[in-house]
């Protein structure tokens, strides 16, 4: 397991508690943050990923929304890494759920990379 934060195992447990799924493999360092892919536990629901970056909430973000993001990245000149280019989804400061983006969200925040702030 790859260790950021002491929050880590509690992640977990909020994960499974919340019924987001499993991890579906070993946990990966990529810039800034640690990644973990996690499948559901229902056939046909889709994943999530888990990104922890030093000093800020868990985050864990539906497998569409990750994955549009990753595409927005891609668009970075020179082949620059995708999320080093738009950043790591970061939590709202209204949002209700504090650790979940949802597949249905229309925005989302990011923080970190290269193109500066924005969603």
């Amino acid at each position: 397991m790859l260790a950021i934060s002491a929050s880590w195992p509690l992640t977990y447990e909020e994960l499974a508690d919340a019924g987001l799924g499993e991890p579906a493999g070993e946990a990966w360092a990529q810039g800034a943050a640690a990644l973990q892919d996690l499948r559901h536990e229902i056939d046909g629901e889709p994943g999530w990923m888990l990104c922890l970056v030093s000093g800020r909430p868990a985050v864990v973000v539906a497998e569409p929304v990750w994955q549009a993001t990753v595409e927005t990245g891609r668009r970075a000149p020179g082949g620059q890494d995708p999320l080093a280019a738009v950043g790591f989804p970061r939590l709202p400061a209204d949002t209700d759920t504090p650790w979940v983006i949802p597949a249905d969200t229309r925005r989302v925040d990011l923080d970190g990379g290269s193109w500066g702030p924005g969603t």
